[in-house]
């Protein structure tokens, strides 16, 4: 009887803090602005729904958009608990001004992966230099640790 109970509550706390309809859109936006889903995204939709990096990626499970076992293939990768929360997080967070949020770092990464927007546009777009663009949107404009592939559907 308490594996049920327990079982429920946290059924009904992943669809309560992130209901399906809103997480498959989040989803899909990213996998379509990136040609994939990485780790950032994760990271990304964890802070948008304020809930652990874990616990969006066991719901993203649960909804079958990223395999099962996701969260033991990052761990065998090398990535500890404190990694899902503390340093993927916290290195995004310190990477942008305030001024700005975590969608216009999307959106300007994406732009200058399809070659839409070039270094220097962005830069005068956001009025940054080129330094803090390239921080922004990651060496070579997302290959850095947090832009591994997730494999989603």
């Amino acid at each position: 009887m308490e594996r049920s109970a327990e079982r429920f509550a946290n059924v009904f706390s992943y669809a309560f803090l992130m209901p399906a309809a809103p997480v498959r859109e989040r989803f899909q936006e990213l996998r379509t602005a990136f040609d994939k889903f990485t780790l950032r995204g994760l990271v990304s939709m964890a802070r948008g729904f304020y809930v652990s990096t874990q616990a969006m990626c066991r719901r993203l499970e649960s909804l079958d958009l990223l395999p099962a076992g996701t969260v033991d293939s990052l761990r065998d990768r090398g990535f500890q608990e404190k990694d899902f929360d503390d340093e993927p997080a916290g290195e995004l967070g310190a990477q942008w001004p305030p001024r700005y949020g975590m969608r216009l770092e999307e959106l300007a990464a994406a732009a200058l992966r399809r070659e839409l927007l070039s270094e220097g546009e962005v830069a005068r777009m956001l009025d940054l230099d080129r330094v803090e663009v390239r921080k922004i949107v990651g060496d070579s404009y997302g290959a850095g640790e947090l832009d591994i592939e997730l494999g989603g559907h």
